[in-house]
């Protein structure tokens, strides 16, 4: 997949055509002004993915055959989660997290290219 930089003076003229390009799933395009990343158009397919992933981590997995989340039906299990996430931020904070920084590291290329 590519990753497209557009600054936003540019993005306004080449709108459709980075619209295509998302939307067919053959880039994602990151918008930045003086230098910086602002936002970025992802296709709907990587949004929902990302939205399933907070609710995993969130409510936990969804049954597969009912789709509620355990953390939806049970206060119980929902407290659980909240410590496990709780617990995941401290060791995400103290960077012993490797999943985590690899997955930032490969974030702020994203920035980096041009």
């Amino acid at each position: 997949m590519e990753y497209i930089t557009v600054k936003t003076t540019d993005f306004r003229p080449r709108l459709t055509e980075l619209l295509d390009k998302v939307e067919t799933g053959q880039a994602q395009v990151i918008v930045k002004r003086y230098g910086q990343a602002r936002a970025a158009l992802i296709s709907f397919d990587d949004l929902f993915r990302i939205w399933e992933a907070i609710s995993d981590e969130l409510d936990g997995p969804a049954d597969p055959k009912t789709g509620r989340r355990v953390g939806q039906d049970h206060p119980e299990v929902k407290v659980e989660l909240a410590q496990e996430q709780a617990d995941r931020e401290a060791y995400r904070a103290l960077g012993l997290d490797e999943r985590w920084n690899s997955f930032w590291s490969w974030v702020r290329s994203l920035h980096e290219r041009r």
